[in-house]
């Protein structure tokens, strides 16, 4: 629209209006607003072309958020990454405060382990997490698998700092505290060759909602400590993940064996310890020793402690019970082993799933009233 043809416009319409004016303060505001408006268009920053695509490719984004970003940057392709880092985390939280009431009964359990020895000895730790989300789908999609198991490597490598013994007796695994562990830098997936750590647990699961609209619930976290008991046993600690690859799964256990020599035969005893592990995620096993079993009143005694008591449930792999079988397991190393502790998780356990709804009965019913 030409300048002539506004300064016409207003000489029609001013009058009809009521309003006086003077080219000074009509023309003038106009003609700074349409001077801006060149201006910024003549300014703006192009997105290149080759960072466009390259970056995409690296993250996975929208064709608008990566011209966004790239824009917002002026075509810095670090500083892209990192606005990139930023949105997510923002648009995540906001998201995960609108999904945080739905249920999230479907996810994986992640299992990380740490066997390591170096000139100050022998380091046998590991984690367990038991990560939720909404659908199953979801709980196979990479992204999603990759959080399980990075933040099972940051409750390993935080050991103690997040799952303190909180009871005066020795505890060879312990319950993480979730808050501790959500404020925690999340580290880097087991398998990855890069160092760098971005961001906090929580940050990393509210980025993880963002891309991928379900809920996510960090439920609980099992890490099993490096410290030696008041007997002075060597510990070893060892696990198994079952529906799933080696690090996630739909149940997973760890098992924590006490040693009372310095053996050499770390190997067997990582063995044993995982055909325990094994046990303990196909038997599920809700006691360690029969002193520790609580027996319904109702249910006969020997029955229940050979169903429910690891010691003295049936070897999976024969030979009589479990306590028979490690009993004889430290005859053939002359020296005593014992099962210190284990935890089993399993997807979903102590969820109430919600209800599927009928629509056709629900209808229907309503048509009767």
């Amino acid at each position: 629209m030409s300048m002539n043809r506004v300064w016409n416009g207003l000489n029609v319409l001013t009058p009809r209006l009521g309003l006086t004016y003077t080219s000074a303060n009509v023309m003038l505001p106009i003609q700074n607003r349409l001077f801006s408006h060149m201006s910024c268009n003549l300014d703006a920053v192009k997105p290149n072309i080759k960072l466009l695509a390259k970056l995409r490719q690296e993250t996975q984004v929208s064709m608008t958020k990566a011209k966004e970003a790239l824009v917002k940057s002026e075509n810095d392709y670090e500083k892209a990454l990192e606005w990139l880092q930023e949105d997510a985390i923002a648009s995540g939280a906001k998201k995960a405060e609108k999904l945080a009431g739905r249920t999230a009964s479907e996810g994986l359990v992640a299992l990380v382990l740490n066997n390591s020895t170096s000139e100050f000895g022998t380091t046998s730790t590991g984690a367990l997490v038991d990560l939720s989300c909404e659908t199953d789908f979801v709980s196979r999609n990479e992204l999603f698998q990759q959080l399980a198991t990075r933040i099972s490597s940051t409750a390993l490598l935080l050991g103690q700092d997040v799952a303190p013994n909180s009871s005066e007796v020795f505890k060879a695994i312990n319950e993480a505290s979730l808050e501790s562990l959500q404020n925690a830098p999340l580290m880097p997936h087991p398998s990855s060759t890069e160092a760098a750590i971005e961001g906090t647990v929580q940050e990393g699961i509210a980025e993880t909602i963002g891309k991928l609209g379900e809920n996510i619930v960090l439920r609980r976290v099992a890490v099993s400590t490096g410290v030696s008991n008041e007997s002075g046993e060597k510990l070893i600690t060892s696990g198994y993940i079952h529906g799933g690859d080696q690090n996630t799964g739909k149940i997973g256990a760890l098992v924590v064996l006490g040693v009372a020599e310095k053996l050499e035969q770390s190997e067997e005893l990582q063995k044993f310890a995982r055909q325990l592990a094994r046990q303990v995620v196909g038997f599920n096993p809700k006691y360690l020793s029969e002193s520790l079993a609580i027996v319904p009143e109702d249910v006969p005694r020997q029955e229940f402690l050979e169903q429910n008591v690891l010691l003295n449930q049936g070897f999976m792999m024969g030979g009589g019970s479990v306590q028979e079988v490690v009993e004889n397991y430290s005859k053939t190393l002359n020296s005593k082993v014992r099962i210190l502790d284990f935890v089993r998780y399993e997807v979903g356990e102590g969820i109430e799933k919600p209800v599927a709804v009928d629509f056709r009965e629900e209808v229907m019913n309503q048509l009767k009233k």
